[in-house]
């Protein structure tokens, strides 16, 4: 899932993260609308890569499997999960912990104005 935390930081204000959120969820209540028309996105990004993609039509795909929904503050859970595997593969060296990373105020007071 796509929560839209990574802009909530020192460099960014509410009122920017908010105005980040209206648009994603603008974004996602268009597709919800109509998932069909969106599935080819998926065909046209992946398709030059990949002759076994490039050979689907959106006929092969299945709206149910495009799942969309508004953003979030991230959940502590699984911002610590996502910290532990990022760990795993030596990133984030410098970084002690998970909330480290968030700016929670700015995040909730942007997900407020919402």
């Amino acid at each position: 899932f796509f929560h839209g935390t990574e802009v909530g930081s020192e460099r960014v204000d509410a009122q920017t993260y908010a105005a980040f959120n209206r648009a994603v969820r603008e974004a996602v209540r268009r597709i919800n609308a109509d998932k069909r028309a969106y599935l080819h996105y998926f065909i046209d990004y992946h398709g030059p890569d990949d002759p076994e993609i490039a050979a689907l039509t959106i006929d092969d795909l299945r709206e149910s499997r495009l799942v969309v929904c508004d953003p979030a503050p991230i959940p502590l859970d699984e911002m610590q999960r996502t910290f532990d595997w990022l760990k795993s593969w030596g990133m984030l060296e410098g970084t002690a912990s998970p909330v480290d990373l968030v700016d929670f105020d700015v995040q909730r007071e942007a997900h407020a104005a919402l």
